[in-house]
Parts: structure tokens; C-alpha cells; sequence
């Protein structure tokens, strides 16, 4: 995948989620549970690409490659890569807001697949849930990335 995607575009994603957690509508919080997962996805993908091409440019197409189409820390494979390659401690319990963006995650699967209802909490919860994600990842990778 080519890195055509910056933080600023998950930051503004997450905003605009979040924008949206404060509407009045159903709809606009599903929106805003859909539109936070996707700015982790966003960031994550950034992120990786990052790390990559900082640390091995030349295996990087061939890691993101195999992280396939979402990469998300949800994935397992992109999960291994990720910890590989920063040390992170990612899905472990030492992360205690992990257990929650994983349910949030899920939400949004039942929200954009099956068309799940959410409140008003559930979307805050989401965009809440998705800025430590988005912190989280943005903070790791800059450890390995930022010139020494």
C-alpha cells in the first residue's frame, strides 16, 4: 500500500468523529463510532509505513504486504509486526484501555455491518477510546522514527 495517507487525515477523521459524537441523531453516532475505528486505521497504517521505511526500506512492501487490506492493530498479523518492530506491548494487559478500544472496535463491526444502534455514550466512548489509540501509536512510532 502507498503511503498516501498522513496523520493530519487521521487526526481530521477523528475530529470529525468526534464532531459528530455530539449530534442528536442515531445516525450521527454510528457515524462518529465508524469514522474514529477508521482514523486508527488511518494512523496505524501511517504509523507502520513509517517504521518501515525507517527501519527496513526495502521490506517494507513486502511487511505491509502481509499485514493485508485493513491495517489495523486488531489483526493479528499486523499486531506481530508491529510489536516486532517497536516492542510495543499492544493486546497485552499492561495496556488497560486496550480490552475497551477492542470492544469499541467490535461496535464498529456491528455498526457497520449490521447496522447496530448506538447512544449517545457509546459514540463519546468510541471517539474517547480512538484518541489513545491514535496517541498511543502516534507516540511509539515517533520513539523509533525521530531523528537522533
Amino acid at each position: 500500500m502507498p503511503p498516501v495517507l498522513t496523520l493530519d487525515a487521521a487526526r481530521n477523521l477523528l475530529g470529525y468523529a468526534r464532531q459528530l459524537s455530539t449530534g442528536s441523531t442515531v445516525m450521527e453516532w454510528q457515524l462518529a463510532v465508524i469514522f474514529a475505528q477508521s482514523a486508527c486505521e488511518l494512523r496505524t497504517d501511517k504509523a507502520l509505513s513509517d517504521l518501515l521505511q525507517h527501519l527496513s526500506a526495502p521490506l517494507k512492501e513486502a511487511v505491509l504486504g502481509l499485514c493485508g487490506q485493513t491495517v489495523s492493530l486488531m489483526d493479528e498479523n499486523t499486531r506481530k509486526w508491529w510489536c516486532l518492530l517497536t516492542d510495543d506491548k499492544v493486546g497485552k494487559k499492561t495496556l488497560v484501555w486496550w480490552k475497551e478500544w477492542t470492544e469499541s472496535r467490535e461496535l464498529r463491526n456491528d455498526v457497520a455491518h449490521q447496522g447496530r444502534s448506538v447512544t449517545f455514550d457509546d459514540a463519546a466512548r468510541s471517539v474517547a477510546l480512538a484518541e489513545r489509540y491514535i496517541d498511543h501509536v502516534t507516540r511509539v512510532a515517533a520513539a523509533i522514527t525521530a531523528p537522533k
